[in-house]
């Protein structure tokens, strides 16, 4: 897999507390806003800004096992087959995913 670097905005994201008007942000570590999110539902906000501020430990998270999954199917020469094909889908699910975050 290659593992570019990202264009991202770089970990870690923050959630800051809603300001008076209903509005939630993800600010970076230079306290720089990444995203800002308005009031719909509470619980439902609240759960979006976390998902929005993890999402680049997430990515770097799924390039990690990627690699590590890539490597063991690799090197592996006891595995199962059929365990070796599901695990390849995996990685082939894992690459689309990444594209669609990074491209």
């Amino acid at each position: 897999m290659n593992n570019e670097k990202s264009k991202h905005t770089p970990a870690p994201w923050l959630v800051k507390p809603m300001t008076g008007d209903g509005k939630l942000f993800v600010m970076d570590k230079t306290d720089e806003p990444v995203a800002q999110l308005w009031y719909s539902d509470l619980s439902d906000l609240k759960a979006n800004a976390k998902l929005i501020a993890t999402a680049p430990e997430l990515l770097t998270e799924l390039r990690r096992t990627t690699e590590l999954i890539e490597g063991a199917v690799a090197n592996d020469s006891k595995m199962p087959e059929g365990v070796k094909e599901i695990l390849k889908e995996q990685i082939e699910s894992n690459i689309t995913i990444i594209k669609k975050a990074t491209e």
